[in-house]
């Protein structure tokens, strides 16, 4: 099968060589059949060519004959002018080589005269120049002492610029610190404001009435309001639901004394009101809250995981909480009140509740809180802040004084950045004119050295710009020379043109 497919290959080859050797016997056919054709042409050609050969050859004669006959005829006529012209050749030689030294002797003395004006032309454009040089350097090192001047003034006023807004820029961040210290208290107190009218909003309209009459100017600004229970002390955050479920009285009004309590009673009759509770400071009984006691196993007292603002308050506390417990569970709480003898009333973190007669109170999907400031595990408050009722006024204000001090250090910030670049500026400003000066200062020196060298060239170039008596006289001859040489040249010049245009006529 291999062999089969390899002579249908050699087969198919043979048939294409084939095929181009018949094309090729098909072209050099043609080619022989043209030549055949163009030897006939040419064999029928021949004899007509002879014959047009032998009528050439005829005329040539004839046309050889005729030459000959004409230059036999003007070889005479020819060697006469031959001798003519070689005669006028000799006398034109002499006349042409006079007149090249004619031309020689009016070139070298018209270069003398030339070179000697050159010389006083070319004195008098450098005089010229350095006279115009000289009267242009007193008002050129006039505008360069100008450039100067205004350079290291303006050179001295940047300098004092900065130092002005470096001042200014110290003074603005120092500005701007305190202003942004301002501005972050400020807020602080807005947030403060704003929690302490988030917590009165839950408040009964007796006890926001009886805090606002006792504000400054208010009708119970004398009877020693002190404020409710629950604002008088702090918590940490952990235990906010275990005192707002196991103290009642947060909501109690502390006043100092029971004189100042019935003065707050009347005028809750007075302005029907309702009712509220007061807690008399100078009633309390001294002394129950430093008692020391003895919890089951080392049990945290509510008591003392309170803070108070000021300690005239410590007795109204104890009043409020007693010694009930703090547990971190509801197991631990039941073990507390229960397993130790004496009954304890005891809360756990969640706002379980046991009193002490037994009885179980908590549960349910809320639960209570936010009745105590809290500390955010800060001991102790303010005393010097005792009241800290905010309205919805004293919100306002300090809303609005921060937006203020916020709005300055706004624009310190912008004066702060406007300085900074300008003092960058100027820095730059400084560095570039610091390098002119010296610079100036070399082109005015220059000036002055250029003015003495001037100075001292100008009589130089004075006396070459003006002909001396002998340089004037060598002139005199040197244009007479000129002269009399161009008189000589043109006599000469005269009769050498005759002679070369005869000479001329007789080679044409």
């Amino acid at each position: 099968e291999r062999q089969d497919i390899q002579m249908k290959e050699n087969i198919k080859f043979e048939k294409g060589n084939i095929k181009k050797l018949e094309a090729k016997v098909v072209a050099e056919t043609k080619k022989i059949e043209d030549a055949q054709t163009a030897l006939s042409e040419a064999e029928e050609s021949v004899p007509a060519l002879e014959k047009q050969i032998a009528e050439c050859t005829e005329r040539k004669s004839e046309e050889d004959a005729k030459l000959e006959i004409i230059f036999e005829e003007t070889k005479e006529v020819t060697e006469q002018l031959r001798k003519e012209l070689e005669v006028k050749s000799q006398e034109l030689a002499p006349l042409q080589q006079e007149r090249s030294v004619f031309q020689n002797s009016l070139d070298t003395a018209q270069m003398e005269a030339n070179l000697l004006e050159d010389a006083v032309s070319r004195a008098k454009d450098q005089l010229e120049s350095a006279e115009q040089e000289l009267s242009s350097l007193d008002n050129r090192q006039v505008e360069k002492r100008s450039e100067l001047e205004k350079c290291e003034k303006e050179l001295s006023e940047s300098k004092e610029r900065v130092k002005v807004a470096e001042d200014e820029l110290k003074e603005v961040t120092e500005k701007e610190t305190s202003l942004s210290k301002k501005s972050t208290e400020l807020l602080t107190q807005v947030e403060v404001a704003r929690a302490s009218i988030q917590n009165t909003q839950g408040r009964s309209r007796v006890v926001s009435a009886i805090l606002k009459a006792s504000k400054k100017g208010g009708e119970l600004s004398k009877c020693g309001v002190m404020g409710r229970l629950g604002d008088l002390a702090t918590i940490d955050e952990k235990y906010d639901v275990a005192v707002s479920t196991a103290c009642g009285m947060l909501d109690h009004i502390v006043v100092q004394t029971t004189a100042g309590t019935q003065k707050c009673l009347e005028f809750l009759r007075k302005n029907n009101l309702g009712r509220a509770s007061f807690v008399p400071l100078d009633k309390m009984k001294k002394g129950a809250h430093d008692r020391a006691v003895e919890t089951p196993e080392g049990a945290p007292r509510l008591f003392d995981l309170i803070s108070p603002s000021h300690f005239s308050i410590t007795p109204a506390i104890f009043l409020a909480v007693g010694n009930t417990l703090v547990a971190p569970d509801l197991e631990t709480a039941t073990r507390w009140a229960y397993d130790y003898g004496k009954r304890w009333r005891v809360v756990s973190m969640d706002g379980k509740l046991i009193e002490t007669s037994g009885t179980m109170s908590g549960g349910g999907k809320s639960v209570q809180k936010g009745r105590m400031k809290l500390s955010n595990g800060k001991q102790g408050a303010n005393a010097a802040n005792v009241m800290s009722e905010f309205s919805e006024d004293d919100c306002a204000k300090l809303e609005k004084e921060a937006k203020e001090v916020q709005e300055l250090v706004q624009k310190c910030r912008a004066q702060r950045r406007e300085l900074s670049d300008e003092i960058r500026s100027l820095s730059k400003l400084i560095k570039t004119l610091s390098i002119k000066p010296p610079q100036l200062q070399m082109e005015i020196a220059g000036f002055d050295t250029t003015r003495e060298e001037l100075t001292k060239r100008l009589p130089s170039l004075r006396q070459q710009s003006t002909l001396s008596d002998a340089d004037k006289r060598k002139r005199d001859e040197l244009l007479k020379n000129v002269e009399k040489c161009r008189e000589e040249m043109a006599s000469c010049v005269s009769e050498t043109s005759i002679l070369e245009s005869e000479v001329s006529k007789l080679q044409k």
